[in-house]
């Protein structure tokens, strides 16, 4: 899941850089209909064409799926690693420390993972495509 997550948000970035190029020929479409430059069977057929394309710029990033995962996975460890303790342990802590520890601290982990890692790697993303769209488009 981290894997497929990944490759959406590097789509995701890719597509922050190309929904500009998309929507300018959108503009271009609109600009040459509206100035009598083409027919408006020409405008339905282009408009039509271009339509499906920004849905699938901006593809959803399946980070937040696997970010409750892994905090569900380390939740799990972390209280099976707590029961396993022998019960002097718990007398030197505070009542409930072991539960609040792993609420508060999964979602931590689960912050991090779900915004901050995809937003990175959309973020590297959208950098390189923007480079390289500039590029190829001049």
């Amino acid at each position: 899941m981290r894997f497929v997550a990944t490759i959406c948000a590097l789509a995701s970035g890719v597509g922050m850089a190309l929904v500009n190029l998309v929507f300018g020929q959108f503009i271009t479409v609109v600009t040459e209909y509206t100035l009598g430059k083409s027919s408006p069977s020409d405008f339905r057929r282009d408009s039509a064409r271009l339509a499906p394309i920004f849905p699938l710029l901006r593809l959803g990033v399946p980070y937040t799926l696997a970010a409750y995962r892994t905090t569900r996975n380390i939740r799990h460890l972390y209280l099976k690693a707590g029961f396993s303790q022998e019960v002097a342990y718990f007398d030197a802590g505070t009542g409930g420390s072991i539960a609040m520890q792993a609420t508060s601290n999964g979602k931590l982990i689960q912050a991090g993972i779900s915004e901050k890692l995809g937003m990175v790697f959309q973020g590297l993303s959208a950098f390189v495509s923007a480079f390289v769209l500039a590029f190829v488009t001049q």
